[in-house]
């Protein structure tokens, strides 16, 4: 049973000197203080800031910055993915350090998301050596980087994880300028970096130390895990370096450049995708000690560590790791990577040796659009011809509540693994905390006291069919450009986003508008280039549209303030249908008709009319009295340069 909030602030107190203050925070603005910002504010040396869990956003809430302050800010529950701090996809970083901050001002078990900063998108971090610990990283965006970026300084960074994370350089953490962290403990999953490394990137006089930490599917175009560059220092021990990716002309593991020196130490490196395991390249060395270099695509002992296998206790095998497809990267037993294969070593990586154990695994259901996850589990030891007692039945509960509730049920027949589907609500949608849900296997015997259990894991669905990719038109009408498409037929849609720029060949980041309308109406009739994605309720974005640019011919005239444009009624219609409009004074007034490619189809007025509501009848025909086809059709009051659109469908 975890804590509750009182026992947790008490313990905070009992541990602090007996001046510091303890405040607590909740995301709703009523605890001691409206905001996390205010609490340090206030706060004095020593004092400790306890968050309630929640999502922290709006001002006060994100780049809050420390101030030199000795203080702590840490979770009542110590659970990054119930305490965190969402930046909203702004311009902030989730915390900043830049005032000298020690060692003494701690972050804790906080969740940061979604900072779209120029460096920094989860901290900020300049000059100072603050201690951030058990704190989760995701889904930010930034030139440098992604979780957190580091200029000069000694942060101690232990215990964390940094997940879907993306930028230019360093996709979850880039130290630069005389840094050096110590990084310790830490996750590194599926970081993205265009230029230099996906994991960790160190450049410029930048020492570090990473120990026990663990890189898995990071990309960077250099290095997937690790890229050092000018004059770096690095020591990297005891890592499990797993399925990373960069260029051919980088390196899945370590690219070191730049007159740079590595220490890898009991490190396995493996499976690397379209690069070696390791490249030192510019007069840079790396001295290998009890590594495991296998299975890397662009080569495994090659590119400055020539000469170095089968020396120092390095070698060239295959780990034998538990489950590597599920990513359960610990050891079985027989990997020579434990300590009874090669005594002088010790366990090389990160991961202990634990397939003896019952493992279980939860992953998404892969090709659907969420709502269902795959349990498998290895049979129980108990689980086996001639055992005295033997398993009956196998149970798969989920943590509800803080109670174990059996979700499924199968007889136990001496197979080697067992798994089923199951539905689930938890869901993953982007810009949002993972939606964790725990899950455990439990063994049954004829006797009803002799139980078995795995340990507990967890996972989430992923809704991973993204929209379709949509096209839009662009045509001009009498002072306004009109962009029309149609929304993609889903089940699970959420909005249009529309993207534009001054320069053709874009690549879209921010988008100025998100609508579940069909059309957009531009009034700023400079030269602008757009394109148009669909998101799906789970944050999905789908493939950009092909860009279309224009200049309108004609200066923007000066708008009319005031008009009114109703929507046509009935909608749809046939035969005919009734446009409805108001005028705040007496004006020409100009009423058209528009197809969906933009050709003109009708005009219903053009001419002075006074001040007043106006309603016009259109019967379906065009200028030349013929009836026009079933379809959308648009229709456009402008009235001294103002203008407003309605969009009507026509029935057969």
């Amino acid at each position: 049973m975890k804590p509750s909030l009182t026992t947790f602030i008490l313990l905070v107190l009992a541990a602090a000197p007996s001046a510091a203050a303890t405040y607590e925070i909740a995301p709703d603005g009523s605890g001691d203080f409206p905001t996390i910002q205010e609490a340090i504010d206030h706060a004095a040396h020593g004092d400790s800031i306890v968050l309630h869990d929640g999502v922290f956003s709006w001002p006060g809430n994100m780049g809050i910055d420390f101030l030199g302050k000795a203080v702590s800010v840490l979770s009542a529950s110590n659970d990054p993915s119930a305490c965190v701090v969402d930046c909203l996809d702004l311009e902030l970083s989730g915390f900043v350090f830049q005032s000298g901050e020690t060692s003494a001002s701690l972050l804790k078990g906080i969740g940061i998301i979604r900072g779209r900063p120029n460096a920094g998108g989860g901290i900020y971090c300049h000059s100072s050596s603050p201690t951030i610990e058990n704190c989760a990283f995701s889904q930010t965006f930034t030139n440098y980087g992604g979780g957190i970026y580091c200029y000069a300084g000694s942060p101690t960074i232990k215990d964390c994880e940094f997940s879907l994370n993306t930028a230019r350089h360093g996709g979850a953490i880039l130290c630069e300028h005389g840094a050096d962290p110590t990084i310790t403990n830490c996750r590194f999953l599926d970081n993205l970096a265009f230029v230099t490394a996906g994991g960790i990137d160190f450049s410029y006089d930048t020492g570090g130390h990473v120990t026990d930490c663990l890189f898995v599917g990071n990309y960077g175009a250099r290095g997937g895990a690790f890229n050092l560059g000018g004059n770096c220092n690095v020591s990297i021990t005891s890592c499990t370096i797993y399925l990373n990716h960069a260029t051919s002309s980088g390196a899945g593991g370590i690219y070191n450049g730049g007159n740079s020196h590595v220490a890898c130490n009991q490190t396995i490196i493996v499976n690397s995708i379209d690069a070696p395991a390791i490249r030192c390249r510019d007069s840079s060395t790396a001295a290998m000690t009890c590594c495991d270099l296998f299975g890397n695509e662009g080569g495994d002992w090659e590119y400055g560590i020539v000469g170095q296998l089968g020396h120092d206790g390095n070698i060239s095998h295959d780990p034998l790791f538990c489950d590597p497809d599920n990513r359960i990267l610990s050891l079985s037993h027989d990997s020579p990577c434990t300590p009874l294969f090669n005594p002088s070593c010790g366990l090389i990586g990160s991961e202990p040796v634990a397939c003896d154990s019952p493992v279980i695994s939860v992953t998404d259901v892969p090709s659907d659009q969420g709502g269902r996850i795959s349990i498998s589990w290895a049979a129980f030891a108990q689980d086996a011809p001639g055992e005295p007692n033997p398993l009956d039945i196998y149970r798969v509960l989920r943590l509800v509540n803080d109670r174990w509730v059996v979700e499924y049920e199968v007889a136990a027949t001496q197979q080697t693994s067992y798994s089923t589907t199951l539905d689930t609500d938890d869901v993953f949608t982007v810009g949002e905390a993972p939606p964790y849900s725990f899950y455990m296997i439990r063994g049954y015997t004829t006797d009803p006291v002799e139980i078995y259990e795995s340990g507990p894991t967890y996972g989430y669905s992923i809704d991973n069919i993204p929209p379709p990719t949509p096209v839009f038109t662009m045509w001009d009408a009498p002072g306004a450009r009109v962009l029309v498409w149609e929304n993609p037929d889903i089940p699970d849609f959420r909005d249009m986003c529309l993207f534009r720029d001054r320069q053709s060949g874009f690549v879209p980041s921010e988008p100025f508008l998100c609508t579940t309308g069909e059309f957009y109406t531009e009034t700023d009739l400079t030269y602008y280039c757009y394109r148009l994605a669909a998101v799906d309720i789970h944050g999905n974005l789908s493939a950009y549209s092909e860009e279309s640019c224009c200049q309108y011919p004609t200066d923007v005239p000066v708008a009319l303030a005031g008009i009114v444009l109703e929507p046509n009624h009935p909608n749809p219609f046939n035969p005919s249908t009734v446009i409805s409009y108001s005028l705040p004074r007496a004006t020409h007034v100009r009423l058209a008709v528009y197809a969906l490619d933009g050709r003109l189809v009708s005009v219903l007025a053009d001419e002075p009319q006074p001040a007043d509501r106006h309603s016009i009848t259109w019967h379906g025909r065009d200028d030349r009295g013929q009836a026009v086809s079933a379809g959308v059709y648009f229709f456009s009051v402008s009235a001294d340069g103002a203008r407003q659109t309605g969009k009507m469908t026509l029935l057969k």
